[in-house]
């Protein structure tokens, strides 16, 4: 039996074999390794969802490869970095994009955070299997001593990136995982305290500065209780700030939510008012702009269920009433309905246990990183 998964018309693609899932195309033999490494996974006891998952992870590396005339034996931590910003980067077809933002990262473009967090783990992992069984052959991604020796820019992005948003290298330590929801819980708790409340509205061009304001207010905070007994703190303050950098097409958006959710952490949804306005009063589905705004909010894949519960959850008739007009199901009930169109839109929502929004770095990663980031 053989199925055949074309992603694209590339000349690589994913071939379900007898034998299990291999790299196939006239470009397949430069990227041999990616074929040994499913096996090996297997033969760990990983799961078929998540050995699929690899699979195509590392086709759409190794098509990124392709593309730039790179083989795998000369992948360096350089060109990871490249790779990320690609990944950053990206358009697909299909996604919204304009005034649609990513629930995490206030983007309209690029792969959503989980995704590049999995093939970041399905990169790092093929590149240790392939030092394990050639120890002249390193993994290019640093560690340990190499990470000491790294230089900064590579230590603060593809370290920054893997360590402090890759929740399988930080939470496989249940002690981080009580520790990244308390910091969680605190955090959303400054937040309202700042804000007055965990969700506010802005013009998009005001994003940076209420950030920005609510950043250092924090971090004075929290050397405050550090260091009760600091005489002057405007210059830790200073230096320790991280400054918010706001994407382009969220600055543009007429209005942003600045929200903290008790399980998502820190969300930016663009175009938030439109779509609230929608759930407020469902007439406004017949509105091209808020039909637009709600459904894009739907059927993109880097916006959680996030929204549509905080929304539907204050008024399930009204939420009934506006996707009855905007599906055309006159028979459609939020209450019995919603959740399965949540789970169709939107099934990684529902996949697994949330991980803490907050990742506990180690006092040497966290030197490691610039307060910048």
């Amino acid at each position: 039996m053989r199925y055949m998964f074309r992603m694209t018309d590339s000349d690589l693609r994913v071939d379900e074999t007898d034998a299990g899932r291999v790299l196939s195309g006239p470009a397949a033999p430069r990227f041999a390794l990616v074929n040994e490494f499913p096996g090996y996974l297997a033969d760990r006891r990983y799961s078929p969802k998540t050995v699929r998952a690899y699979a195509f992870d590392l086709l759409a590396f190794c098509r990124w490869l392709a593309d730039q005339d790179t083989r795998l034996a000369d992948v360096t931590a350089e060109t990871l970095l490249r790779y990320l910003s690609h990944c950053r980067a990206a358009t697909f077809r299909g996604r919204p994009g304009g005034n649609v933002y990513s629930i995490r990262d206030g983007r309209s473009t690029g792969y959503a955070a989980a995704t590049v967090n999995r093939q970041m783990a399905a990169i790092s992992g093929m590149f240790d299997f392939r030092a394990m069984r050639d120890p002249d052959k390193p993994s290019p991604v640093p560690k340990g001593a190499a990470r000491r020796q790294a230089g900064r820019s590579e230590r603060s992005g593809l370290l920054g990136h893997l360590a402090a948003t890759n929740p399988r290298l930080v939470f496989r330590n249940p002690g981080k995982v009580t520790q990244g929801w308390e910091l969680a819980r605190k955090q959303r708790a400054m937040f309202i305290e700042f804000f007055g409340s965990d969700l506010i509205v802005v013009p998009g061009p005001e994003v940076a500065s209420r950030m920005n304001g609510f950043l250092a207010w924090y971090t004075r905070r929290v050397l405050e209780e550090a260091d009760p007994a600091a005489s002057s703190l405007d210059a830790g303050v200073a230096a320790r700030t991280p400054a918010f950098s706001v994407p382009r097409d969220l600055t543009s958006a007429p209005t942003v939510a600045l929200a903290y959710d008790e399980t998502e952490g820190l969300v930016f949804p663009g175009n938030f008012a439109l779509v609230r306005e929608a759930f407020e009063d469902p007439g406004l589905a017949a509105n091209p702009e808020h039909r637009r705004a709600v459904l894009g909010y739907l059927k993109a894949d880097s916006i959680s269920a996030l929204p549509f519960r905080r929304l539907a959850g204050a008024d399930t008739g009204r939420a009934t009433q506006l996707f009855q007009h905007l599906l055309k199901k006159p028979g459609f009930s939020w209450e019995r309905d919603g959740e399965a169109l949540l789970r169709k839109h939107k099934p990684w929502c529902f996949e697994a246990n949330p991980l803490p929004p907050v990742t506990p770095l180690s006092s040497e990663l966290a030197e490691a990183l610039p307060s910048s980031r």
